[in-house]
């Protein structure tokens, strides 16, 4: 792995070998050490990110694999034939080393075994998204189908059924059709969100009823969505390079985060981080800007301190952002306390504690007053993101008003605590004359000697 560093924080980079065609989809599981990817190899490949290496792959597909799910009980592939495929954890050790070692770790689903298939889509699967419990599953064929993940007794007296209690059968619950392609499909909180041609419906998992619908939010058609888990955010990428921010409390409420030069084409949020991937090779999170191997990039997801990417190359591209997380990625390079700079720093900070305290930040922890876009610029947009152009702020979400919540309290505090001593320094030396002034002194004091008695 390549040491690398970003403005004052590090991270690490890594590119795994092994798809002999461009990567499509990837979904991280970082609690596994797991990283999954389907490409247009027509395979699934499973990888371990300690090391780096392939730990399984999967059969042929009957078509590119578009999308992929998994959490640590099972995995699901959707693949344009419409078919979804569907593996379970679990497997047993494998032989001895070739020097009579210790038996190596199975992987945590074994992709060369045989796979159940779902055939209910009549039309390529372009999305997938995994709940505890449900699986929600995309399509071209303008429907969204819904899944549950029940207990089947079956597999529970044979030994199938997952240690984590969810079971492993999976039933057909509801299908949503719309009057467009199923493009994207995130279950966040307690809402579904589905972007179907240039509109977003948000469902409620319970009921499945359509709460709110956005229309023609983008001049393009909408490729991504995502939201965050207090079911208050939405985030949209489209077609013409815009990704939007949408409080779904407020009527009017889309702000743009940021573009890229070509079509979004996958969206991932991690409070408090949004990631995009884009047609242009590039990946935006936040301050950052990271470039896909080569090509377009397909795909991203992100999650904890990991990123990984996916582009037209057959490499994966993963980022480990532990070392920044430790070093902080804001934090500056703290010069000599004896040096220019320190003391004019520490001048700066003594006048900003001694200024009037500035007006407190808003309550609500998810929206700050954003104007000045032009426009139809809405009045509302999470902290840290600025109407009509890139973000502001390094953070995302909630935490970027509570820190500016913490930054006006302490500025009360110092504002009340009263202005900063002045230390005492020792008044300047007059300085001397030179030239005719010295020696005009000198003669004078010779005169008014030989003047006196």
């Amino acid at each position: 792995m390549l040491k690398l560093g970003w403005g004052s924080g590090r991270f690490t980079q890594d590119h795994l070998y092994g798809h002999r065609s461009g990567v499509r989809a990837c979904r991280l599981l970082p609690a596994a050490s797991v990283l999954v990817t389907g490409s247009l190899d027509k395979t699934v490949r499973l990888w371990d990110l300690r090391s780096g290496l392939p730990v399984s792959e999967s059969r042929a597909h009957g078509g590119t694999v578009r999308c992929v799910a998994v959490d640590d009980d099972t995995l699901v592939s959707g693949c344009t034939d419409g078919v979804l495929r569907m593996w379970h954890a679990g497997g047993a050790p494998t032989a001895a080393g070739e020097h009579g070692g210790a038996a190596a770790a199975a992987p945590l689903f074994d992709l060369a075994s045989p796979a159940t298939l779902l055939r209910d889509h009549a039309g390529p699967v372009s999305s997938l998204c995994m709940t505890e419990a449900a699986l929600y599953s995309g399509s071209w064929d303008c429907t969204v189908r819904t899944y549950a993940r029940g207990y089947d007794r079956h597999l529970a007296h044979s030994g199938g059924a997952s240690a984590s209690g969810r079971g492993r059968g999976l039933t057909l619950a509801a299908t949503y059709s719309y009057g467009d392609f199923v493009a994207s499909v995130a279950a966040r909180g307690k809402h579904l969100l589905v972007a179907a041609g240039a509109d977003v419906y948000c469902h409620d998992q319970a009921t499945g009823q359509v709460v709110r619908r956005f229309q023609s939010l983008h001049e393009r058609t909408i490729t991504a969505v995502e939201g965050t888990q207090n079911s208050r955010m939405l985030f949209t990428g489209a077609g013409e390079g815009l990704v939007l921010a949408h409080d779904l409390r407020m009527q009017k409420s889309s702000c743009v985060v940021w573009h890229h030069n070509a079509g979004v084409t996958s969206l991932a949020f991690e409070d408090p981080w949004l990631a995009s991937s884009s047609a242009d090779g590039t990946l935006r999170m936040a301050s950052r800007q990271l470039q896909a191997p080569s090509g377009p990039a397909y795909c991203v997801d992100l999650f904890d301190q990991w990123v990984a990417c996916g582009s037209e190359a057959e490499v994966v591209r993963v980022w480990d952002f532990t070392a920044a997380g430790e070093r902080g990625c804001c934090q500056q390079r703290l010069a000599p306390r004896n040096s220019r700079a320190h003391r004019r720093r520490a001048g700066r900070d003594a006048t900003a504690a001694a200024a009037p305290a500035p007006p407190s930040a808003p309550t609500d922890a998810d929206t700050v007053h954003c104007g000045g876009g032009g426009g139809d610029a809405p009045a509302h947009a999470p902290a840290g993101l600025g109407c009509g152009g890139a973000a502001r702020d390094h953070r995302r979400g909630p935490r970027a008003a509570e820190a500016a919540l913490g930054a006006a309290q302490a500025g009360e505090a110092a504002a009340a605590a009263g202005p900063p001593q002045q230390s005492q320094r020792a008044a300047p030396r007059p300085q001397q004359h030179r030239g005719g002034h010295r020696h005009r002194g000198k003669r004078e004091q010779r005169s008014a000697e030989e003047a006196s008695p």
